[in-house]
């Protein structure tokens, strides 16, 4: 090899030696920059947990919020059934003295057997010629629920208190508010209803009705 060859070969690893270290520094260039944003990820991924986790955290205040206010709303609504309860059973007694000639009415009558509990809010009888017993329901706002509630109720009864079983046996649920269809309900299952008018409870003015004699059922 010639001393031009051995110098040209010489410049010409010189050169290639170069271009390598501006590869070798680009790829440093890179990575740095990789690691930049691994890095700038890895923040914007805490972030996110740590949002996610803020999130998390308030949702679980609304619910405890919404836990407390309906809390509160059964609480409201438990007084104002025993306010309502209250408020009745002095038009109750009127009506089933009126109506039916039972003179007495026993408010929250209670009795447990087998394991079993009868819950009646009023009821009245006389053994006399009337020879009629009478449960009442009392609720704000009467929804089919209670219908079911009372219907239960009278089918249990001759069991709990079978000394009654030979008496006529009719139900009546006494209310604030019944929209239309509990009253057309309440007619055509032949259980009367009372509903607060001037703040007296009466018993609303069915067409046409019958009312059932439940021990008859």
């Amino acid at each position: 090899m010639t001393d031009k060859e051995l110098k040209d070969l010489v410049a010409s690893l010189a050169v290639s030696q170069k271009e390598t270290n501006k590869q070798i520094e680009s790829l440093f260039t890179s990575q740095e920059n990789r690691d930049k944003q691994i890095e700038s990820l890895l923040t914007s991924q805490e972030n996110r947990d740590k949002q996610i986790e803020s999130l998390f955290s308030a949702q679980a205040e609304v619910w405890q919020q919404i836990k407390q206010v309906n809390k509160q709303i059964g609480e409201l609504g438990n007084k104002w059934e025993t306010f309502t309860e209250g408020m009745a059973i002095a038009s109750i007694q009127k009506i089933l003295f009126e109506k039916f000639n039972i003179p007495v009415v026993s408010q929250n009558v209670v009795k447990r057997m087998n394991g079993e509990t009868i819950e009646i809010d009023a009821f009245g009888y006389e053994n006399s010629t009337v020879n009629t017993a009478v449960i009442v329901e009392i609720k704000s706002h009467v929804r089919e629920e209670a219908v079911e509630q009372i219907e239960q109720t009278m089918k249990v009864f001759p069991k709990f208190f079978p000394d009654h079983a030979n008496k006529k046996l009719y139900g009546v649920i006494a209310c604030v508010h019944a929209p239309e269809s509990i009253k057309n309900l309440l007619r055509k299952k032949g259980i009367f209803l009372a509903v607060l008018h001037d703040d007296i409870f009466e018993l609303y003015p069915f067409q046409n009705f019958t009312p059932k004699d439940f021990n008859l059922a």
